[in-house]
């Protein structure tokens, strides 16, 4: 089933674990898949944990 969601790019393997702040090897105990498997469709990036999208600013700026 996760080859089917991942070969059909419906969700990725980063995404996943960056929404759900969770580690590959979690994923791999979790679900008794081999490291192997989830090696072809990771991608080397940096997790997110926070954006700045959502941050406000304490201090209002004096023009």
């Amino acid at each position: 089933m996760l080859d089917l969601i991942f070969k059909n790019h419906l969700f990725s393997l980063n995404d996943i674990l960056n929404d759900y702040y969770i580690d590959r090897s979690f994923l791999e105990s979790l679900f008794g898949i081999e490291n192997k498997f989830l090696s072809k469709y990771s991608e080397e990036s940096n997790r997110e944990y926070f954006n700045n999208s959502n941050v406000v600013s304490l201090f209002a700026k004096e023009n």
